[in-house]
């Protein structure tokens, strides 16, 4: 069974504060579940994850860069117009 969409949220309060919270949708849309784990969960997805956030996070951190640079950039234009 294919994996659609998987969410994972750390709660912050309420009963589940401090545990994972795992939402999980299969294939067809119609097959969801639930999951709650423990904290510990964050360790073993940051294992898990770890070699794909070495491998690409410095990529998407100077994707992120140029966007944010680019972004200045065009606002100063703009501004620099509007003032002529």
């Amino acid at each position: 069974m294919e994996i659609r969409q998987l969410t994972i949220e750390l709660k912050t309060f309420g009963p589940h504060k401090g545990q994972y919270v795992a939402q999980v949708s299969f294939g067809d849309e119609s097959s969801r579940t639930t999951l709650t784990m423990g904290p510990e969960l964050g360790n073993d997805l940051l294992l898990m994850a770890g070699d794909a956030l070495k491998k690409y996070g410095s990529k998407v951190t100077d994707k992120l860069n140029a966007a944010i640079v680019n972004s200045i950039e065009a606002a100063e234009a703009s501004q620099n117009q509007n003032e002529v």
